[in-house]
């Protein structure tokens, strides 16, 4: 089952570079020298329960919708010029997760068939530094219904 989005707005992935010692960008070089004891990715099917408790439903999307062609927003983790801002000491901690994509990713859907990334960040922009190039299990927020 794969999700439809609308396509907002964005044609680019935000650009990264480094900006202080407890917030990166993720393509710094201190966030790439993280050592990465797994290189281990995959996105676990959502169970009922926790599709019940935090959304309207789960389906898959490739990794490619967020943000590299427009269809999930990553905005919400962005400062001010445009850029993604990862917390450090949270990107190091998610980096010794055997399994980044464990948990899903929380969509946010909003009326105007927009689609935001609300949560998993850190695990997405941890799973992109693996290499991972497949389909993600997203939980959605449908705001529409």
């Amino acid at each position: 089952m794969f999700c439809k989005f609308k396509y907002s707005k964005r044609r680019y992935f935000p650009p990264f570079e480094k900006k202080t010692n407890f917030q990166i960008f993720a393509t710094s070089k201190k966030y790439q020298n993280i050592p990465r004891p797994n290189k281990f990715v995959k996105s676990i099917e959502p169970t009922m329960n926790k599709i019940e408790n935090v959304g309207d439903y789960a389906c898959l999307v490739p990794i490619t919708f967020f943000g590299f062609n427009s269809v999930i927003n990553t905005d919400l983790q962005a400062n001010e010029k445009g850029h993604t801002v990862l917390n450090f000491n949270n990107a190091k901690r998610v980096a010794r997760f055997q399994n980044p994509l464990s948990d899903v990713l929380i969509i946010s859907k909003l009326n105007d068939g927009t689609a935001h990334l609300k949560d998993g960040f850190h695990r997405l922009y941890e799973a992109k530094e693996r290499g991972f190039t497949g389909d993600v299990w997203v939980v959605v927020l449908d705001a529409v219904n």
